[in-house]
């Protein structure tokens, strides 16, 4: 007779890795467009003269329709302390919204608008000052909504990209370096919007925990 074999089947488990984003955003996409970042197909030649130039801008500034100062100028000691304390209150704020804690939220929008005032536009040349009273403007009113006690985290969020543009605008008109620049192109009804970070990791302020990786290092300044 003829003996019956049996085969035992081994059942094979795949497991996936969800992306940081969508279908259209994956967490690769960022290390796909590392030559984005730092781009070797067109060397530039350096000036002969002046200070070195800051990285070429790689977002556009939709929201506000701010532009940066080119060449970027350096302000006095006093000013720059200011304005690196007014950076490192926005980075609290986005934190806050990284958290999606909305009191803290409010309170750290708050406590950036009194930075503001500390940073004067007397004494710039007059492309300079005339530069930072429209970037300072535009963070007012993002901060004024941010900070107000019937602002909601949707509120919050979506003054924060504009907020967002005035800052960068302001970093880099005045060589304020040691930010990385994130994009993420969900934010803000699907438009996109921009974040300024201290690490290059990302945390997407505009989601929260929801989509806490999703987007991608820009620039760095």
């Amino acid at each position: 007779m003829l003996q019956r074999i049996h085969l035992t089947a081994v059942a094979l488990s795949v497991a996936l890795v969800g992306t940081s984003c969508t279908q259209n955003q994956t967490a690769a996409s960022g290390a796909s467009k590392t030559s984005e970042v730092a781009p070797t197909s067109k060397p530039t030649t350096p000036k002969a003269s002046g200070p070195a130039s800051a990285p070429a801008q790689r977002v556009a500034l939709k929201l506000t329709g701010l532009a940066p100062l080119s060449p970027a100028i350096s302000l006095e000691a006093p000013a720059r302390s200011k304005l690196q304390a007014l950076v490192a209150g926005y980075m609290t704020i986005g934190e806050a919204l990284v958290a999606s804690n909305v009191k803290a939220t409010r309170e750290a929008a708050a406590s950036a608008q009194t930075l503001i005032d500390g940073v004067p536009a007397a004494g710039l040349p007059p492309d300079a000052a005339a530069a930072w009273t429209q970037q300072s403007t535009a963070m007012r009113d993002a901060l004024k909504v941010m900070s107000n006690a019937e602002a909601d985290l949707v509120a919050q969020r979506f003054r924060f990209a504009r907020l967002s543009e005035a800052v960068y605008a302001a970093a880099r008109s005045f060589d304020l370096k040691g930010s990385f620049v994130q994009f993420c192109p969900m934010a803000n009804d699907n438009a996109g919007a921009i974040w300024l970070s201290s690490a290059k990791e990302i945390k997407n302020p505009y989601f929260g925990e929801a989509m806490l990786m999703c987007g991608e290092t820009k620039e760095q300044i």
